[in-house]
């Protein structure tokens, strides 16, 4: 922790092993309370104190942004100026591993077999992915690679889209952007662990998702990989059956949410839904995991350093929100950080020396 004093991080160190539930459970007695103030949900607090802070810091005090271009605009932005600076950008291409020479990274194998040297290597799958997959198992630090392999990922989420009329749906129980429900009944029991649904209008924030009278709603819930690892038989590949099993998900997920979204299911025009194998093939995410290191008390200390961006290998970089153990800065801002203090990395300010 450069620039803090002993003291403080201590205090720090103290914080992030600290379970924020303690100290709920000393200042409060209602529940509902305990686990809004914990989670800013429904569910049971599981964080550290120090998570917990960094997460009201964010959401009270620094704020959430929306880019204006969408978030998929900020990846086409990208693109552009990677290919008006002169780089290569190669769509749909995997990379299947990292290519070590001397103890230092030294480029790439694609999935097609192609190789691509490079002076520095900067990785944007996750963490587990880049140390304990695409690098040959000898080329790492036995602790490292120990660490990160016991270290625990938060969990994974089954998520439908919708496209709505929003004139059919009853929406005078919808306050602010986000909604977090429990419903009785129903939707808890062998699918899912957890009976919290979130409900988030997306084009509330992007208007032009959604053309005029109509709306975009996403619903999530926690849903565990292994209910859904069976339906894998391969990258990016599935079993027969596993339309209709998102499809019947859906529908549960659908109905649970008209309790407190009257008129829901008549209002669909356009439906899709996201399962852990979705995250895992398209997102390229360690069993689906969709919010980086877990954030518990019982986490804290698993790997040394709060910034994984400088990994043991030489020449490779590590970027993205699972190149940070502690929730600075949320999802995609924290990925933008890293990727800038990677790229001051490999290209520093004139008054700083090379790494």
């Amino acid at each position: 922790m450069a620039g803090l004093s002993p003291e403080k991080a201590a205090s720090i160190e103290r914080l992030a092993e600290s379970p924020c539930a303690e100290r709920l459970d000393a200042l409060f007695r209602m529940d509902p309370l305990k686990n809004f103030l914990g989670s800013q949900g429904t569910s049971r607090p599981e964080m550290s104190m120090l998570n917990l802070a960094l997460m009201w810091r964010v959401m009270s005090e620094v704020g959430i942004w929306f880019p204006s271009c969408g978030v998929h605009g900020l990846a086409g932005r990208l693109l552009d100026a990677i290919r008006s600076a002169g780089g290569d950008v190669r769509l749909s291409t995997s990379v299947s591993g990292i290519i070590i020479d001397k103890g230092a990274a030294v480029g790439v194998r694609t999935a097609t077999g192609d190789v691509l040297a490079a002076e520095w290597i900067i990785s944007s799958a996750d963490y587990k992915k880049t140390i304990l997959e695409l690098l040959p198992p000898e080329s790492v630090p036995p602790e490292h690679r120990e660490r990160v392999l016991l270290a625990p990922y938060t969990g994974s989420e089954f998520c439908v889209y919708l496209g709505l009329d929003r004139s059919a749906v009853d929406w005078s129980r919808w306050r602010a952007d986000h909604l977090y429900f429990r419903t009785p009944g129903g939707w808890t029991g062998d699918d899912f662990e957890d009976g919290e649904i979130e409900a988030c209008r997306w084009s509330d924030n992007f208007p032009a998702a959604a053309p005029p009278g109509k709306c975009v709603v996403i619903l999530r819930a926690p849903y565990p990989y292994e209910k859904a690892a069976s339906w894998r038989t391969g990258e990016k590949a599935r079993a027969v059956g596993y339309l209709e099993f998102k499809e019947r998900l859906a529908r549960r997920m659908i109905a649970a949410a008209e309790a407190v979204l009257p008129g829901l299911s008549g209002a669909i025009e356009s439906m899709e839904a996201a399962t852990p194998l979705t995250y895992r093939d398209w997102g390229g995410r360690t069993r689906g995991s969709i919010a980086g290191w877990a954030w518990t008390a019982e986490a804290a200390g698993k790997l040394r350093s709060r910034l994984l961006i400088r990994t043991p290998i030489r020449g490779l970089l590590a970027v993205g929100i699972y190149s940070a153990t502690e929730l600075f800065l949320g999802g995609v801002p924290a990925a933008l950080r890293t990727a800038e203090l990677a790229a001051e990395a490999v290209c520093p300010p004139r008054d700083q020396p090379q790494m």
